[in-house]
């Protein structure tokens, strides 16, 4: 595979499809790396899943390689769990990689996460209005 090739690098990544040897070689580096992070960041599976915009069924498919990870799940959770994605992927693509973007999220960051979900529902929406309201008056 050319790895310069970003058709030919996508199709490796497609959202649907059957998972191969590569799939799960992916999931599997993911899964040790969560294993040895998530207590360090203080994550569950719950909080993780939902910082993530996952349920927690999809979180454990990701983990045990029965979705296929393409480049923005993997980006996803090279945020959550502040690591490079060429660790979950070492042929990850050069030109996917975030050009802006630190991979670790800052200490107080992750903290705001973590106590934005455990708020109720309700409280949720109230802070994301309020998220909303200060951003639309810059």
């Amino acid at each position: 595979m050319n790895m310069s090739n970003p058709t030919e690098v996508l199709a490796t990544f497609k959202l649907h499809r059957n998972i191969s040897d590569i799939d799960i070689e992916r999931a599997a580096r993911l899964r040790e790396i969560w294993k040895s992070k998530k207590s360090e960041l203080g994550l569950t599976q719950a909080t993780a899943s939902e910082l993530l915009g996952f349920s927690q069924g999809a979180f454990w498919q990701y983990l045990n390689g029965r979705l296929a990870l393409n480049i923005e799940t993997i980006l996803k959770f090279s945020y959550l769990l502040k690591i490079d994605p060429r660790e979950v992927d070492p042929n990850f693509p050069e030109w996917a990689l975030p050009k802006h973007v630190a991979y670790e999220l800052p200490n107080d960051a992750v903290s705001l996460l973590r106590t934005y979900s455990n708020l109720s529902e309700h409280e949720k929406k109230l802070a994301r209005t309020l998220v909303e309201a200060v951003f639309a008056n810059r």
